[in-house]
């Protein structure tokens, strides 16, 4: 009797330890699953894009993390559009839950690539640069990315400077031809040829209605027709010692021109035109004149203009007096 209740006493001390095995085996098999999963979706994916007239070419695609999270990696990616852009990157890396593959956390390495179509190449580091894809039970998808301490130079020594940049991009609920971005960005600098260019900051939330209609050869013509718009539900942003903000809607016309109107206030604006004649919306000359004849507008309104923005023809104007080039969208 007494032997038998050793006998019964060990089983009950092993339990604990087969039944912990169990659990471990089981949610290795989970991990295992959903890694395949990640790595069978990728494939697909580039196999999507390549369909499209993506070239697409990567190194093997690896899985890590084991117990505590799930990390794919995928090395040496390039990928060059039909335009043709080209982007390079040493390694991307999804992170998931095991057993919730509904949101994924893709972080790039600090150094990656751009080749524009006229050959220019950008080389970019960041500190961080991290998105998040996530599947939304009311929108179907939610796209995200954090961007802080980054720099973009090119080979002909143009500068781009960011301290961070934060958005946020998703369909609106119910209505997937809407697509709505929020935006908030902070010390952007711009530095080539000219004179440097400063954002000390931008926010903003705008919605591109009628998305579902930019296909086809003419996107533009399409999507003008089918009534599409950009709703700017607010803008704010501070540059050369002047503040804008905004709020309207805007679209193309028939010589794909930006065409609207925006209620704006502007305060001291001559900064305003000080801008667009460093990024050539307006000559030197120009500029001048519209820094002029905004600072006289400005007097009475004690340093602001509280007045409508129109677009038409291709130029922008604010109380009749042009302070903007607008260049056909391609």
């Amino acid at each position: 009797m007494a032997d038998e209740s050793k006998r019964l006493s060990r089983k009950w001390l092993y339990g604990p330890f087969v039944v912990a095995g169990l659990i471990l085996l089981a949610y290795r098999m989970v991990w295992g699953y959903a890694a395949d999963q990640m790595k069978v979706g990728l494939t697909d994916w580039v196999d999507v894009q390549r369909a499209a007239g993506y070239d697409i070419t990567h190194d093997a695609i690896t899985a890590t993390g084991f117990p505590f999270f799930l990390r794919v990696h995928i090395d040496n990616v390039e990928a060059q559009s039909p335009t043709p852009w080209e982007w390079r990157t040493p390694r991307i890396t999804l992170d998931a839950l095991p057993y919730d593959l509904n949101k994924l956390i893709i972080t790039i390495p600090k150094g990656h690539s751009v080749s524009e179509p006229i050959g220019r190449q950008w080389d970019i580091v960041a500190d961080d640069w991290r998105a998040g894809l996530y599947r939304d039970p009311d929108t179907g998808w939610r796209y995200s990315m954090t961007i802080a301490e980054a720099s973009a130079q090119s080979g002909g020594g143009e500068l781009i400077d960011a301290g961070s940049i934060i958005f946020d991009i998703a369909p609106e609920a119910g209505g997937p031809e809407t697509i709505t971005l929020n935006l908030a960005a902070s010390n952007l600098r711009f530095t080539g040829s000219e004179e440097p260019v400063t954002l000390e900051t931008l926010q903003t939330s705008i919605s591109l209605e009628r998305a579902d209609a930019l296909v086809g050869v003419d996107p533009l013509a399409l999507w003008r027709r089918e009534g599409g718009a950009v709703a700017i539900h607010g803008l704010i942003a501070l540059f050369e010692g002047s503040q804008l903000n905004a709020s309207g809607r805007i679209s193309v016309d028939k010589d794909n021109h930006l065409t609207g109107v925006l209620d704006s206030e502007l305060r001291d604006p001559a900064g305003a035109a000080r801008l667009f004649g460093k990024i050539g919306m307006l000559s030197n000359e120009e500029a001048e004149l519209a820094a002029a004849g905004l600072a006289l507008y400005a007097m009475a309104g004690r340093g602001r203009i509280a007045e409508q923005i129109e677009m038409r023809s291709g130029a922008a104007y604010l109380r009749g007096i042009k302070i903007a080039d607008l260049p056909a969208l391609d």
